[in-house]
């Protein structure tokens, strides 16, 4: 049978100058925008990379998200095809990450999941390898396919369990996560200095998460899935 490759996220640098790709093959690719021409392939993930994101204006740091599980942090400067090393990992979520924000600090991103949560990361905080094994294992033991199955019981009480080793600093729940790789975001810095996490949610909503107290709060409820 003849493979299929599939590409789930792209992002433009800051600069206008690359396109970052993240590939069903566990592979992240990055292209010369004024080139037309792929300049880099990184073997990053050992399932899909859903998500994929620039960390900051210096184009440096690159975020990445797969059915693994696992947030990884690359550093473009040291970062090669022969020696493909993340400079660190981001372990605590018990399910596959299909998409990841940058607040575009160069400290902050937030990921969501399978595992009906996202959870909020500081990159001066990498994860243990304990942390990291520990995902690995739980993200194994799942079953369901979130693309038209519901969440069994049994999976949705483990999500709400804590996992040894989890970096993260905040995890917030409250959406539901189905059917297909639902978004999350920073607010606009310009006017609301970036003081909230929005998201999807398949159950026609969309749901704000005031960062600094912690609430969540439906915002408005629509005929379908966004």
């Amino acid at each position: 049978m003849e493979d299929r490759f599939c590409v789930f996220k792209t992002a433009f640098s800051s600069d206008n100058k690359e396109i970052l790709a993240a590939g069903n093959d566990g592979m992240l690719y990055f292209y010369n925008r004024e080139l037309c021409d792929r300049v880099l392939v990184v073997d990053a993930h050992e399932d899909d990379v859903n998500a994929a994101a620039f960390g900051d204006a210096s184009n440096n740091l690159v975020y990445s998200g797969g059915d693994d599980g696992l947030c990884k942090v690359w550093d473009r400067r040291v970062l090669s095809e022969e020696h493909p090393a993340p400079v660190g990992t981001l372990a605590g979520h018990k399910d596959g990450i299909v998409f990841i924000d940058s607040k575009g600090d160069g400290r902050y991103l937030i990921s969501n999941s399978k595992d009906q949560s996202i959870k909020l990361w500081d990159i001066r905080k990498f994860s243990s390898e304990e942390g990291v094994k520990a995902t690995i294992d739980k993200v194994r033991t799942q079953t369901w396919d979130y693309r038209w199955e519901d969440i069994p019981r049994r999976a949705r009480k483990a999500m709400t369990e804590d996992l040894p080793g989890d970096s993260s600093i905040m995890t917030y729940r409250g959406h539901l996560v189905k059917h297909s790789l639902l978004r999350c975001r920073f607010s606009p810095f310009a006017t609301t200095g970036q003081c909230y996490v929005y998201t999807a949610c398949a159950r026609g909503r969309v749901i704000s998460v005031c960062v600094c107290a912690g609430w969540i709060r439906p915002v408005q409820r629509t005929l379908h899935c966004l």
